[in-house]
């Protein structure tokens, strides 16, 4: 996932524009609205004794709780709560 997808790309939320070139007054309108970037870090790499999924599919899940009770029903939770964690401790911001 860290090499195959482009995660610098495109910020999310917001849509390509075309530049017109008679008009460059656009360009600095969004400038006051937070972006989101795009990432992908790893949290763990290593090998694990049992296979806990068997075939990989896609899961649409709304909020972390779902993802959490999925991976539990996978016995693999605890994937959840270091990624959780991780991303909790890199989003705070220095004071």
């Amino acid at each position: 996932m860290l090499n195959r997808i482009k995660w610098s790309e495109e910020i999310i939320g917001q849509e390509k524009k075309k530049k017109v070139v008679d008009d460059e007054d656009d360009d600095d309108d969004d400038e006051s609205i937070p972006k989101n970037y795009n990432e992908c870090q790893l949290v763990w790499e290593g090998i694990v004794r049992h296979r806990a999924f068997n075939d990989f599919r896609v899961h649409l899940l709304q909020s972390p709780k779902q993802v959490r009770e999925f991976l539990e029903k996978h016995g693999v939770s605890h994937y959840w709560d270091h990624a959780y964690s991780t991303s909790v401790l890199l989003s705070e911001e220095p004071e």
